[in-house]
Formats: structure tokens, C-alpha cells, sequence
């Protein structure tokens, strides 16, 4: 298999700059539309979850759009979504049920974490399925799965895998099927959501002097098709989705660090002088990405991303170029983005 990360590790600066830039709910209005009509869709029907619909409606929608776990990496917003509910539900049988996948996917995440070639994608999800799905029906299934999930679900196959089992066989065919058909619903439903207005001017405002990648957790089909489909791509040096990787291993690796083999950083990049990396987002995990290799974190605060792009194109995109962005103001910028998103959810008072 072709490295995902080549195309990050053979990376050479054509500026003193670096921009790094994360896509849905950043540069596109995109979180509502995939996470409330993609991504919860999908849990729903995947797991047989219809009893619980409004809780899980609930639970994620807080997870990945109004708590500070916002645009965290789907298998991480499944887990945490399964948690809750497995905690929430007034249904005791639903409990063993949640439990087997909760186990499944903590194995995989920590294999993720231990693997240098796993990576929590779906990629990733099937290489690490590869050695456990090895009987001939399983295998159909996972072919069948990933040529068209929507046609599946749709299908007596689709009543199969929701119905069927707890065994570990069963939950991972199980996952692989919500996660493929999260991917299918995105790519049937998401269309002609253009970028947030000052987006365009502002990359522009940057082509100059700055290197541009998009910096994601979204897969990267799904991110090409985003980019190009409004004339962004042109922008952009390169389009990192969550096949190469995490947000700060995209960071990492764009500036020439090294990577600890566990998607961590190992030694801050070195290609680009102090204060001359930036990371936009409009997540914590953004600004923990940033961190981590030593940038500067520039937020878009959910709820007011017009404005916020609006004094990027105006204000702080200068300041950022002319060295003046460290310090106070980006202090005073995060300060601000801190009160937007709670950490304790409404349920727990």
C-alpha cells in the first residue's frame, strides 16, 4: 500500500510562510448538514438505533457541534456518542449491545495509536479489520459495503448487518458499514455549500507570501471534491484528510518534523521560522494541533464564522504576515473563542 503521508514528507516550502487550514465548519458551512444529516443518520440506522433517536439526536449534535470536542475524529465522536448513550439509555438491553462496539472500537483506536500504518480512517479501519474478517461471507460483506453502502442499507444486506450479533466479527462489519455509509450520504447529500463569505479573499490575500494546506479530518475524496467544487483548490499546496493522518502530524510533517510513530509529534518542523506557521480552525482540537508543533492558532468561533473571517481578511491576516499576530492579540483571539463552546453537556445540569 502507497503511503498516504508521501505526499506530506516530500512537502518543500515556496514560502517564508505556512497557513494551515481545517475545512467543515472552517472554510465551509458543512457541520450541520453532514453531522445532522449524514453522520447521526448513519449511527442510526447502522446500530438499529431508532429507540433511542432522540437521545443520540442529543448526544451528537453536542459531541461534534456544541462542546469543545467539536470536529474531533469521527471514530473518537462515535465512542464518546456511544458512551453517553450506553450512560443515558432507559432500555437495559441496548447496554451489552453499545459495550461490544464500545470494545471494538477501543481496540482499534488504540492500535491507531500504536501502528504507524494504521490511521483513524477508513483505510485504516479495513486494514485493521484484515486480519480479523477472514471468513469468505465477511468478506463479501465488506466488498458489498464499500462498492455502494447506500444500496446496502437500502437492502435485506443492510437488515442483515444491523441485525445480526455482539460478537467482535459482527460489531466490525457493523462499523465498517456506518463509517462507509456516513461517506455515502455525505457524496449524495452535501452538495453546492460554498465557502464562508472572505474565505476566497482571504486566501488570496495570503497566495503571495504563504503556503496554503487544508488541514482536515474529513476523508480526502470528500475534501477534493469540497475544494474544487468552488475554485479553492487552486490555493491550496496540498489536501490532507484523515487518510494522512492526524491535524498535527499534517502540521508536523508540511514543516518538516518528525513524527513519533504513534501520531504524535516527535520534533517541531524547522522549515519555517518561528511565527510563521498558522493553523485556522474552528475546533479546540484545532488549536491543540497547532500547539503541538509550537504554531499560532487563529479561531473561527462557531456560530460567528462571517465575522471572524471577516477580521482574518481585514486585520489579522496582516498582523500574522508582518510578524504582529503572536502574543496579546492572538491571546485576546482565543480568550474569546474559549466562552463559545461548554464542556459539560445540558443533560448532566
Amino acid at each position: 500500500m502507497a503511503d498516504p503521508q508521501a505526499g506530506l514528507k516530500a512537502f518543500e516550502p515556496a514560502h517564508d510562510y505556512l497557513v494551515c487550514i481545517d475545512s467543515d465548519g472552517c472554510t465551509f458551512d458543512t457541520m450541520e448538514v453532514k453531522h445532522k444529516y449524514c453522520f447521526a443518520i448513519a449511527v442510526l440506522q447502522a446500530f438499529g438505533l431508532a429507540a433511542l433517536a432522540q437521545i443520540l439526536r442529543d448526544v451528537w449534535d453536542f459531541v461534534n457541534l456544541y462542546s469543545k470536542t467539536r470536529g474531533c475524529n469521527r471514530w473518537l465522536a462515535l465512542r464518546a456518542t456511544l458512551q453517553h448513550l450506553d450512560d443515558m439509555t432507559p432500555y437495559d438491553r441496548f447496554k451489552p449491545f453499545l459495550q461490544a462496539h464500545l470494545e471494538v472500537i477501543n481496540e482499534f483506536v488504540k492500535a491507531a495509536d500504536e501502528v504507524e500504518s494504521i490511521h483513524l480512517s477508513n483505510d485504516g479501519l479495513l486494514l485493521f479489520a484484515a486480519s480479523k474478517l477472514q471468513s469468505p461471507p465477511a468478506e463479501l460483506l465488506v466488498k458489498c459495503i464499500v462498492a455502494d453502502p447506500v444500496t446496502v442499507a437500502m437492502s435485506p444486506m443492510g437488515r442483515t448487518i444491523v441485525g445480526a450479533g455482539t460478537d467482535p466479527e459482527s460489531c466490525l462489519i457493523r462499523l465498517i458499514f456506518w463509517t462507509h455509509l456516513v461517506n455515502g450520504l455525505v457524496a449524495v447529500r452535501v452538495h453546492d455549500v460554498p465557502p464562508f463569505p472572505y474565505v476566497p479573499d482571504s486566501l488570496e490575500k495570503l497566495q503571495p507570501q504563504a503556503d496554503m494546506i487544508c488541514v482536515s479530518a474529513t476523508p480526502f475524496d470528500a475534501l477534493t471534491r469540497e475544494w474544487e467544487e468552488h475554485d479553492i483548490s487552486k490555493f491550496a499546496a496540498l489536501i490532507c484528510g484523515q487518510e494522512q493522518g492526524k491535524k498535527a502530524e499534517h502540521i508536523c510533517l508540511a514543516s518538516n518534523g518528525t513524527l513519533n510513530g504513534k501520531g504524535g509529534v516527535a520534533e517541531v518542523g524547522t522549515a519555517y521560522a518561528e511565527g510563521h506557521v498558522l493553523m485556522i480552525g474552528d475546533a479546540p482540537g484545532d488549536m491543540k494541533a497547532a500547539r503541538a508543533n509550537d504554531a499560532l492558532f487563529y479561531p473561527i468561533n462557531p456560530g460567528s464564522e462571517t465575522a471572524s473571517w471577516k477580521r482574518f481578511h481585514e486585520e489579522a491576516a496582516s498582523k500574522f504576515l508582518n510578524g504582529e499576530y503572536a502574543g496579546d492579540y492572538e491571546a485576546a483571539l482565543i480568550a474569546e473563542f474559549d466562552t463559545y463552546l461548554p464542556e459539560k453537556p445540558p443533560w448532566e445540569g
